[in-house]
C-alpha cells in the first residue's frame, strides 16, 4: 500500500492501461483500433530472468463481431510473416465455454473463481478434477481437454456430441464456429484447442495463444465486460500481445 491508503501495483499487462485511456478519453468514438508499445513488469520467483518486460500490443474496441477477433488473430500472423519468422501456431481457446463448464460444476461462485484463475494460469487439469457426481458432464469435459481440431466442422461434431445436455455452452461453441468460418475464408491455419486457455481472468470470449519453433510468443483475447469495470461504458473490445524479448531471441 501507498502512503494514501491505495494499492499501487506495477503495470502487469498493456490492456488495462488502453481500457483506462478509452473510458477517460475516447469513449465518444464508436470503433477505436490502438496499438502501443510499452514495458510491462510480472512476478518472477526464480531471479532468473528478468521481471520488466516489453510487449507490442492492438486493441479493437466496438465491434463485437467473431470477425472483430478474426481480424485480431490475422493481425498478428501478418506481423510475424513480415519478421521473417514465418506462420506462427495459433490455437484457439474460449474464456466462455471454460466459464460455462465450471458453472456445470454445481461449486459456489468463489470456487468458480478460483477453478477459473487456476484455469488462466495453465492448468487446465484444475477442471477435471472437481469432484462431481454427474458422470456425463465428467466425461464431456475430458473430452473437450483431450481434442483438437482445425476447422468449423470439427466443433459442430463438439456440438453434437455433447447434445441437449449441456445448454450454456451452445453460444461459446457458436461464437467459436463463426472465428473458424473466419479464418478459413483468410486462409489462415489454426488449431482449436480448449486445454490452450492461458490469458488474464476479464476474458469473457475467444482467447488466442502464438507459438514459434515451441515458444509461446503472444496471446489474446476478447474482454467485453473490462472497459465498464475501469469506469467507462460498456464497449466489447478484444486485443493481443507480442512478447518482445522472445521474438527478439528468434531473430536472432
Amino acid at each position: 500500500d501507498g502512503w494514501s491508503g491505495e494499492r499501487v501495483v506495477l503495470r502487469p499487462e498493456g490492456t488495462i492501461p488502453v481500457a483506462r485511456l478509452y473510458s477517460e478519453n475516447l469513449s465518444g468514438l464508436k470503433t477505436c483500433r490502438l496499438s502501443y508499445v510499452s514495458n510491462i513488469f510480472v512476478f518472477e520467483e526464480t531471479g532468473k530472468e528478468r521481471r520488466e518486460r516489453w510487449q507490442c500490443g492492438v486493441e479493437l474496441i466496438g465491434p463485437s463481431q467473431p470477425s472483430a477477433d478474426a481480424e485480431l488473430v490475422m493481425l498478428a500472423a501478418e506481423v510475424l510473416n513480415e519478421l521473417g519468422l514465418g506462420q506462427p501456431e495459433i490455437r484457439l481457446s474460449h474464456a466462455g465455454l471454460i466459464k460455462a463448464l465450471i458453472a456445470e460444476l454445481g461449486v459456489d461462485a468463489a470456487e468458480q473463481t478460483h477453478i477459473f484463475d487456476q484455469v488462466l494460469e495453465g492448468n487446465i487439469k484444475a477442471l477435471g478434477e472437481v469432484d462431481t457426481g454427474n458422470a456425463e458432464l465428467k466425461k464431456a469435459i475430458s473430452f473437450l481437454l483431450e481434442v483438437k481440431g482445425n476447422s468449423p466442422g470439427f466443433i459442430q461434431n463438439i456440438k453434437a456430441l455433447l447434445g441437449n445436455n449441456l445448454t450454456r455452452l451452445e453460444h461459446a461453441l457458436n461464437d467459436m464456429t463463426q472465428i473458424a468460418e473466419c479464418l478459413d475464408a483468410a486462409q489462415c491455419p489454426y488449431h482449436i484447442d480448449v486445454a490452450s486457455g492461458m490469458g488474464f481472468e476479464y476474458y469473457t470470449g475467444a482467447m488466442f495463444q502464438f507459438h514459434i519453433a515451441g515458444k509461446r510468443i503472444g496471446g489474446g483475447g476478447r474482454y467485453d465486460d473490462l472497459i465498464s469495470l475501469v469506469g467507462g461504458p460498456h464497449v466489447p473490445a478484444s486485443g493481443f500481445a507480442l512478447f518482445a524479448g522472445q521474438i527478439i531471441d528468434l531473430l536472432q
